[in-house]
């Protein structure tokens, strides 16, 4: 009886001390150049042509919106007890009225004040198939597309095209990588 109360006593000061440890939960935010690449709200346009085809596309922003999710394997193993962390991100979503040429970009905060940036686009875009684009930190100072300059220009690749985006006016052009042809410009 009196090890089973010792037992119990070394269990209880066991669970507060390890409560007494716990943590707020922590909010990673996106920074505001990572916000300012999500500029379309819900319902704005925007056009592409196609140089292939010479079709002007006329693409909606069919939502937009910005959360934060719970990291659910925070790393407890490295010292970590306590509370949850939480990343911001944000995405939108657009299409034609068709809905063949359709995507989304995201971003999503990282520590450090980092954000990744990343693009989905359908196939009618050219793809073989709905296609995952990744930013891996390459931005160029400018760009120009129809004589007109474009500055700090973020290239979102995925294995067969780039997306030249701008925080401006969104997508400028979308290259082939293999070819380096452009096959669809911002129609501005």
């Amino acid at each position: 009886m009196k090890r089973t109360l010792i037992i119990l006593n070394i269990a209880m000061l066991f669970l507060l001390f390890f409560q007494s440890c716990s943590k707020d939960d922590t909010y990673t935010s996106l920074t505001t150049e990572a916000k300012d690449l999500l500029f379309y709200e819900a319902g704005d346009t925007f056009q592409l042509r196609n140089l292939a085809t010479d079709e002007i596309i006329t693409l909606t922003v069919n939502s937009k919106s910005f959360d934060y999710y719970r990291d659910t394997n925070p790393g407890w193993w490295l010292g970590r007890s306590g509370g949850d962390d939480y990343y911001e991100y944000g995405q939108f979503n657009f299409a034609d009225d068709t809905n063949c040429y359709n995507g989304s970009f995201y971003v999503e905060a990282l520590s450090n004040e980092n954000f990744e940036l990343s693009a989905y686009i359908g196939e009618c875009f050219g793809n073989v198939s709905y296609s995952s684009y990744d930013f891996q930190g390459e931005i160029i100072p400018f760009i120009i597309v129809n004589n007109i300059e474009y500055t700090n220009v973020y290239l979102i690749r995925s294995y067969s095209q780039i997306i030249y985006y701008s925080n401006e006016k969104g997508i400028i052009q979308i290259v082939n990588s293999i070819t380096q042809e452009t096959q669809f410009v911002i129609v501005d």
